[in-house]
């Protein structure tokens, strides 16, 4: 039993860490502030992918207002011109543009996994200035795969919308959906954060040693 206590040790640190990040990242203020830091860069990302579309990412509107919640609002901008054309032609002072929403879950997309990375990042048996490096990197990585998920569900939801934007024709529609449906798996997401763990902080750490500890 003495020869496990390492990693016992290790597995308890990360549960305590864990939870204690998750707690203060579950914090309503704490989730908001998150969550606005993330939508600018990603909106800005995605504006340049699907340039054909008006795309804005916004807080959850009331009266849920829920903090850990992105509302992707978006609407084709040739359908944009037509209802200014339309407008203008019938004297309206208003155009009501119909924009269609799309619900990003950013605990579940975003935090939650990426402290998972967090934190078995910071029990890793490296030096602080490697696991500063490593969250710097981890986190970097993690975010373009969660940005490259938002994209494909966009281009999921595009193609299957009424509004003319992104058409993918029968293959494309399949692949599409297919690649939506396997990218919403929690599975993927923890199977991806253990790779990006073991490409930016395992390899460089000593784990060797501990778990050779327990042979004696």
């Amino acid at each position: 039993m003495k020869n496990f206590t390492p990693l016992i040790k290790y597995f308890l640190l990360f549960l305590v860490l864990y939870s204690v990040l998750f707690g203060v990242f579950s914090i309503p203020s704490v989730a908001k502030f998150t969550a606005d830091v993330y939508r600018p860069p990603t909106l800005l990302i995605l504006q340049t992918l699907f340039p054909k579309a008006y795309l804005q990412l916004e807080p959850d509107a009331p009266p849920e207002s829920d903090p850990y919640t992105i509302r992707a609002v978006f609407i084709s901008k040739t359908k944009i011109e037509e209802f200014k054309s339309q407008a203008r032609q019938q004297g309206a002072g208003e155009v009501t543009l119909g924009a269609k929403e799309y619900d990003i879950y950013f605990h579940l997309l975003f935090t939650s996994f990426w402290l998972f990375l967090v934190v078995l990042i910071l029990i890793t048996p490296l030096g602080w200035k490697d696991k500063l490096v490593g969250v710097l990197m981890g986190s970097l990585l993690f975010y373009c795969y969660t940005v490259l998920k938002i994209s494909i569900f966009l281009l999921d939801v595009f193609n299957r919308s009424q509004y003319d934007m992104y058409k993918l024709g029968v293959t494309g529609s399949e692949v599409a959906g297919w690649l939506s449906y396997v990218l919403k798996s929690l599975g993927l997401s923890a199977f991806v954060v253990i790779f990006m763990w073991v490409l930016v902080a395992f390899r460089k750490s000593n784990w060797r040693g501990v778990i050779g500890g327990l042979g004696t």
